[in-house]
């Protein structure tokens, strides 16, 4: 399936909430042709924003030949420096420099997007300007970024949303052609949309229906007493989305595939991959330890062309399961739709079809 891109952004501003203050509220009116203008604007402006603010520099270790003492001088390196009556000395010191890890990777994407050919000659125009403020900056390679070790607090909310931007566009678009050069994909991999998609849906009921409590949550193995010693063996069990109202438990695992349906050795209905259903009956059952039947398990799959009939309130076994999908390609008022009325059924639910 292939998502809008004005879809991919609104999803992204469930995902940063930074994104919903008034630097980038522009884009909102604004239609992008490809994902590649799209995260041009986003970096383009949240740039922009942070230049006004102050780029972040960090003290880095330096060592040179110098006229002066500066820092701490190295002998065994300045004694050549004697021998050959120079009035320079070798010392290492530490330097407040721009040239930081993070806006090392704020360049090079914003290098990787001009160079493409997928975004428009504005866009490229825009981010050009803001790389005049970069010129003491390095370009790196994308594979050799250390993505974990970004150091994020409440005051660099704008880089961690940057940063995690980059990362979509050098993971998940960059491609590696055989004369050595790189391009930018065509669009995102499945891989980080999944992961985007997740953390939408998350994020949307979190904000739009406080009062179900959302959250992804670990779920424990319901073990006999005499197969607790199993337990290390086990893998761990992590919902997706857990949403709570009242005495019941909706719990929601969200599949971003190509293909949601697998056809058959001689053709036919295609069906549900097994491995999905029983993920999320096994995450269902042993949540319901005490099989009061008051927790639901949906898959909520990214909708493709395959035509899919959504499963509301199926019993199995107990529980109610649901197969819904949400259509990426769509209008985003109907995928906001199609949210809200998983939040109300589940709250006021109706009869089972």
């Amino acid at each position: 399936m292939i998502a809008k891109p004005k879809n991919i952004y609104f999803m992204l501003t469930y995902a940063y909430q930074v994104l919903r203050e008034g630097t980038f509220r522009s884009i909102e009116g604004e239609e992008f042709d490809n994902i590649h203008n799209l995260f041009a604007e986003i970096i383009a402006l949240g740039v922009s924003y942070q230049i006004k603010r102050g780029l972040a520099r960090e003290y880095q270790e330096n060592t040179e030949r110098i006229g002066t003492i500066r820092g701490k001088i190295e002998l065994t390196n300045s004694i050549p420096e004697f021998a050959k009556h120079s009035n320079k000395l070798v010392c290492t010191f530490d330097e407040y420099t721009v040239d930081s890890p993070m806006n090392r990777v704020l360049k090079t994407t914003m290098d990787l997007l001009v160079h493409s050919s997928d975004v428009k000659r504005e866009k490229k125009d825009k981010l050009k300007i803001l790389m005049r403020y970069f010129l003491d900056v390095e370009t790196i390679d994308p594979h050799t970024i250390a993505w974990s070790s970004f150091p994020y607090h409440r005051n660099n909310a704008t880089y961690k949303m940057l940063m995690n931007l980059c990362y979509l566009v050098t993971m998940g678009m960059l491609l590696s052609e055989k004369d050595g050069t790189i391009k930018l994909a065509e669009y995102l991999d499945d891989q980080k949309m999944h992961a985007l998609y997740e953390r939408f849906i998350l994020e949307y009921f979190i904000k739009e229906h406080p009062e179900l409590k959302a959250s992804r949550d670990k779920v424990a193995w319901n073990l006999d007493e005499s197969s607790k010693g199993l337990i290390d063996f086990l893998p761990e069990m992590q919902t997706d989305i857990t949403i709570r109202y009242k005495e019941k438990t909706l719990i929601i695992d969200a599949k971003y595939y190509c293909q949601i349906l697998k056809k058959g050795q001689y053709g036919g209905n295609g069906k549900i991959l097994s491995g999905n259903m029983y993920q999320i009956y096994a995450y269902v059952k042993n949540m319901d330890k005490n099989h009061t039947g008051n927790v639901e398990g949906m898959l909520l799959y990214a909708g493709t062309d395959e035509p899919v009939k959504e499963v509301r309130g199926q019993l199995i076994d107990g529980n109610k399961f649901h197969v819904r999908t949400l259509d990426l390609s769509g209008e985003w008022a109907d995928i906001k739709n199609t949210l809200d009325e998983i939040a109300n059924d589940f709250k006021y639910p109706k009869d089972s079809a």
